[in-house]
């Protein structure tokens, strides 16, 4: 989360417009300005990232434990 919003503020510094277009083409600049709703969603929908990938790391080791539990063996590479 902390990387997205370091990135967001060097791109708002460098005067970069970033759309979001799952959201109906989102800006961050309106008319050469920070869009003043920006720092909010953005903040929102990176914590909702942040969540969802550890989320993603437990259901995977759970997935994983339960290979193993029933029958499936792992490979260790190093």
């Amino acid at each position: 989360m902390v990387d997205t919003i370091k990135t967001l503020d060097w791109l708002e510094k460098k005067d970069v417009n970033v759309v979001i277009r799952s959201m109906g083409n989102l800006c961050s600049r309106v008319n050469g300005k920070r869009n003043e709703i920006w720092g909010l969603i953005s903040s929102v929908m990176s914590c909702l990232y942040a969540m969802e990938l550890e989320n993603l790391k437990i259901r995977t080791e759970m997935g994983k434990k339960a290979f193993v539990m029933n029958g499936g063996w792992k490979i260790h590479f190093h």
